[in-house]
């Protein structure tokens, strides 16, 4: 496929400055070099936070408010307490010094300028969904969540997302634009950035592919300044490395521009709950049956400890998403039922358009203000602290690694630390999700992106999901029990991990993440980012370092 550089349909982006200029340097010819103008959020004072690179003086700040269009939040700004969070509550104990609201460009190239000279560290943002917490640090956080626009242009081909825009923006606008979409999660509030650069998984992903896999080109501010446009043929190396390598490794991306799909057909979702004691056959029955499905279908398997009670189980609940008929999607669940052997216990369906059953995955029932995080005016979507390892499996697992799954949801369930009365299972839980990695996934070499696992047969996720303000006994039992729980499977194990459902406390965490991509990895970074610049505690480093 030819890719081409979008037209001049686009606005609002600004064009690209390949000037490498300082701060200092931009300051001095004045704001309009840059085609600045005041409006930044000016506050006085510092935070001095262990780990950061350096501390800024309140100089260092006052130059960087005054140079830029959007906002600059400080620590004694009222913004600033909910503006510093992201997602997982496990990492609200981390307080950045300042908090940039980018408004363009050009905002950005100030901010890379301003760490620079500084030394201060510089964390992208777009979601802040990060599981590791590495959308948050005690540096500079730059929070793309102002450039959040969705455009397509009339003949539907090519779609652009800010770096900002989360899930539920993105599948609305294209919707609404053109019934259209993109291969992307289920979550409503991640951000297109991370999901992009780590991989993105979601129910398109069997019939188009991972998320980067319709990415055509990408805007980012590297490390010296520059403002790049990347693609098949410009800035190839970044291109294909942020197609996989993860977020926050080689600059800030600003804006992506995305092959869309169809989405005008039907959408069915089903989900079918089965009785606990009938979750080894379910597990077994599911690991294969992917394959008997059409690309259009995307399973998925959701093992969960439920609400204290005193005869409480986990629970074994198997959702498929169909773009198709109704008919189709109920042949399917007849004969996954048939190879477990046992009825479901409960068993819904509906037939829905493509944004009524994303919206309603996490959604239903809550208004389009309410569908934001309990951070944002009216926003009801809670925030948790989640702890999480991954795992691509090759093949499917036996009878032995099935059991330990089971076992480890049942000692949850157990546990009056972990699974406390009185408090909602959808807010404290253990949980394992398990979804295909194959189809079109499998369609594109393991090297063309620096995603690795092209030939993966299923993609898990263990879960340790602790209630928000939850004692840091609670928070440090979950993480114990989900190291635990990959210990125990470690001879079934690959050693793949998914680098967006990964652990800080992960050994050999680039290996796990980037495979035989690795090598590359380091030289586009130590090519782009020599001085590391963008570093936090899993980024790809430029030399054999991990």
């Amino acid at each position: 496929m030819a890719l081409v550089r979008p037209a001049a349909m686009w606005h609002g982006h600004g064009m690209p400055d390949q000037a490498s200029l300082s701060r200092r340097q931009v300051l001095r010819a004045g704001a309009g070099v840059a085609g600045l103008a005041f409006g930044g959020l000016v506050v006085g004072g510092q935070s001095q936070n262990a780990g950061a690179f350096a501390a800024a003086t309140p100089a260092d700040w006052a130059d960087l408010g005054r140079s830029i269009r959007g906002t600059l939040i400080m620590p004694n700004d009222p913004a600033y307490a909910t503006a510093r969070l992201g997602w997982n509550t496990i990492y609200d104990g981390i307080a950045p010094q300042a908090v940039l609201q980018p408004a363009g460009v050009g905002d950005v190239q100030q901010a890379i300028a301003f760490c620079r000279d500084t030394g201060v560290r510089p964390t992208p943002r777009s979601g802040g969904h990060s599981f590791q917490g590495f959308s948050t640090s005690t540096g500079l956080i730059i929070d793309m969540s102002a450039m959040k626009s969705v455009t397509m242009n009339s003949q539907r081909s090519r779609a652009r997302i800010g770096a900002g825009a989360v899930l539920i923006d993105v599948y609305a606008k294209l919707f609404q634009q053109g019934k259209m979409a993109i291969p992307g999660g289920t979550c409503p509030m991640v951000g297109i950035s991370g999901l992009t650069q780590g991989g993105g998984v979601g129910p398109f992903i069997r019939e188009y592919g991972l998320t980067l896999d319709r990415l055509v080109g990408a805007h980012i501010v590297t490390a010296d300044g520059q403002h790049r446009y990347v693609n098949a043929s410009e800035d190839r190396d970044i291109f294909w490395a942020i197609r996989g390598g993860g977020g926050g490794n080689f600059g800030v991306v600003t804006a992506f521009d995305f092959v869309p799909v169809p989405a005008d057909m039907p959408t069915i979702s089903a989900n079918m709950t089965f009785a606990w004691r009938h979750a080894e056959r379910v597990l077994e029955a599911f690991q294969t049956w992917p394959d008997a499905l059409p690309a259009s279908a995307h399973p998925n398997l959701v093992l969960a400890t439920s609400d204290r009670s005193a005869n409480a189980q986990p629970t074994a609940t198997v959702g498929l998403w169909y773009r198709g008929s109704r008919a189709r999607a109920d042949q399917a669940m007849r004969e996954f039922i048939a190879e477990v052997g046992v009825a479901p216990t409960s068993q819904t369906v509906l037939k829905q358009t493509f944004f009524e059953a994303e919206y309603d995955e996490y959604c239903a029932g809550f208004t389009e203000g309410q569908c934001t995080p309990v951070t944002s005016p009216g926003g009801l979507l809670p925030r948790l602290g989640l702890s999480t390892y991954s795992e691509i499996s090759s093949a499917p697992w036996p009878r032995a690694a099935n059991d330990v799954i089971v076992e480890e949801l049942e000692r949850w369930q157990r546990d009056r630390l972990l699974q406390p009365e009185g408090v909602s299972s959808a807010l404290q839980a253990g949980k394992v999700i398990i979804e295909p990695l194959s189809g079109a996934v499998h369609d594109t070499a393991p090297t063309a992106t620096a995603f690795p696992y092209r030939d993966g047969w299923l993609v898990y996720q263990f879960q340790s999901r602790v209630r928000p303000g939850a004692p840091a006994e609670t928070v440090a039992a979950g993480q114990s029990w989900v190291n635990r729980f990959m210990s125990r499977l470690t001879p079934w194990r690959t050693g793949a991990e998914y680098s967006n459902y990964g652990n800080r406390e992960l050994d050999q965490w680039a290996t796990a993440y980037y495979g035989v991509n690795l090598p590359r990895l380091r030289k586009v970074k130590a090519a782009v980012d020599p001085g590391g610049l963008f570093r936090f505690e899993q980024s790809v480093r430029p030399d054999a370092r991990t």
